[in-house]
């Protein structure tokens, strides 16, 4: 492999810059995130006791633990909330910022050399792939098949495909479910998450441990081909993506890597952790805004 392109909150919310291509609105950062799910969702996110409000407006990892110290049975209906929220992100006209890399990239990414990894949970990344003619390959056999897209941290279209669970039924953080993942269409997700079902999908918990209930053993899996993924590439270029310590499946598989690293995002945050963690490499900060730092980034990839 090539290239890997791993992104984040930051790519997706870069993408567009506000031209109105992406429906229904901007997506947002993680600090964003509470405000807008309290709004749209009043009767799950907008009903949580002020406390544990308070402590998602100022860190939304933060309100997730203390979510789970006492109401960890909440997870579920929150959840689909917030998957309902997440497949609604639609790209209405192009190009965005994903389909001029898509197409900068397209060589690469048909023969497999390039590959792409994503923590976010709406689906912008795979529709700018689809809508450029790219199958989206999320559970590859190998790495070096085309158009990949791994989530290690689950997705808003990861629905449980062997495991099934009516409304009315509870469940806390200590119950998982490890049964088969199947990828659906964005539509299905909305009409899943609306349903008389009991779970949600696929998609770790927005807290320090990125803890995981749906389709656990599937997305270790994701985690596993990340790893390798992060090894076997030549170069990786990270967009929007804050290096968090918590993160060590994501940020120390990166530490450790013989690539050259290239990134978009915050500067003092990434000088920070390169200092710390890879301070003889020869890993560049780009720029802090995905427009901005795009055509050094196509420089350096291809």
């Amino acid at each position: 492999m090539e290239n890997l392109v791993l992104i984040g909150a930051g790519a997706s919310t870069g993408a567009d810059k506000n031209s109105g291509g992406i429906h229904p609105e901007q997506p947002p950062l993680g600090w964003e995130l509470f405000d807008r799910l309290s709004s749209k969702y009043p009767q799950a996110w907008g009903a949580l006791p002020d406390s544990i409000q308070e402590d998602f407006t100022n860190d939304f990892e933060q309100g997730m633990e203390t979510l789970g110290e006492d109401h960890s049975q909440l997870y579920a209906p929150l959840y689909r909330a917030m998957g309902d929220y997440f497949a609604r992100f639609r790209i209405l006209s192009s190009p965005t910022w994903y389909d001029r890399l898509i197409s900068e990239l397209e060589s690469s990414i048909s023969s497999g050399e390039t590959a792409f990894a994503s923590l976010n949970y709406e689906c912008l990344l795979e529709l700018a792939l689809s809508q450029n003619g790219f199958d989206i390959n999320y559970f590859p056999d190998q790495l070096s098949e085309q158009s990949i897209v791994l989530k290690p941290h689950g997705s808003c279209n990861f629905i449980s495909d062997s495991v099934q669970a009516q409304g009315g039924v509870s469940f806390t953080e200590g119950v998982r479910f490890s049964g088969g993942i199947r990828a659906v269409d964005l539509d299905e997700v909305i009409q899943y998450c609306r349903s008389n079902t009991a779970l949600y999908p696929a998609m770790s918990l927005f807290r320090p441990d990125k803890h995981i209930q749906i389709g656990h053993s599937v997305i270790q899996d994701l985690q596993k081909n990340w790893a390798n993924a992060v090894e076997e590439a030549n170069k990786i270029a990270i967009i929007g993506v804050k290096p968090r310590k918590s993160d060590e499946h994501i940020w120390g598989q990166l530490s450790k890597t013989n690539a050259d690293i290239y990134y978009i995002g915050g500067e003092e945050p990434f000088n920070d952790w390169r200092n710390d963690n890879r301070a003889n490499s020869q890993d560049e900060f780009i720029s802090d805004r995905f427009h901005t730092g795009f055509a050094d980034l196509i420089d350096r990839l291809q």
